[in-house]
């Protein structure tokens, strides 16, 4: 069985998925073994999602202090030479350790799937609903702010919800003058789950927007100052707006 190991951002372990199942991984091992930002907690918090997945078979939480387990390749290693090229994305990043093409179709393809028997019936007449979260990393400017507060006019407040921790969430009300639902995951699994339930997601580069991205939604995406690397020039279900 194919086994890769790693210990990255968590928005990184989301996108590593689709290279891990076009390579057919069947196994994962999350570590916090020489990671300073990656640790037991996150690797927790992300176990229910790469369970939920058909195409992984076993998964496994490795602490530094056990001992080195088997595997085929370490995902987490940054190779020579192998960095985020400026106008795409993480996803071809991660593709490009293996030297996958770049720009390759399947990258734009979604790779996060809710099993039937997880998804909510909504009794209610069909309405867009928006997701919103925006992390206190990778912002942009004023310009950005103020495309939050336009599009924000698309959506009535009781079609919003805003997923990530509680300052996030009261910084967000604070800079947009709105109200609107708040949602603080207690597993990586329910965040993906609650992801799912809406049309369309706002927000910063974040795990939430690794796993909107995963799950095919239509993404609208601010781009940070210091790490624009969420550009899907080929994708039509993806929208970024700059701080320019």
């Amino acid at each position: 069985m194919k086994t890769a190991f790693m210990g990255m951002d968590m928005g990184d372990c989301i996108y590593s998925m689709q290279i891990l199942k076009f390579l057919g991984y069947e196994k994962v091992i999350l570590s916090d073994y020489g990671s300073t930002k990656f640790n037991l907690k996150n690797a927790e918090f992300l176990k229910g999602i790469f369970k939920s997945q058909d195409f992984i078979k076993e998964f496994e939480i490795h602490s530094n202090k056990d001992p080195f387990p088997n595997f085929d390749v370490n995902y987490g290693l940054h190779p020579e030479n192998k960095q985020v090229v400026v106008g795409t994305n993480l996803v071809d990043y991660h593709a490009s350790k293996f030297d996958i093409p770049l720009h390759s179709p399947f990258l734009n393809d979604p790779w996060l799937f809710i099993k039937a028997e997880e998804e909510k019936e909504n009794p209610l007449p069909k309405r867009k609903k928006l997701c919103i979260s925006r992390s206190m990393r990778y912002r942009g400017g004023s310009k950005s702010l103020q495309f939050y507060k336009t599009f924000l006019k698309c959506f009535n407040d009781e079609d919003i919800t805003f997923v990530g921790i509680q300052e996030e969430y009261e910084d967000f009300k604070s800079l947009t003058e709105r109200e609107f639902d708040f949602y603080e995951a207690p597993s990586g699994l329910d965040l993906m789950n609650k992801i799912n339930e809406y049309d369309v997601f706002l927000g910063n580069e974040s795990l939430p927007c690794s796993i909107a991205t995963g799950l095919g939604k239509v993404c609208y995406v601010e781009i940070g100052i210091h790490a624009a690397n969420y550009i899907y020039p080929f994708s039509n279900r993806i929208i970024y707006f700059k701080w320019k």
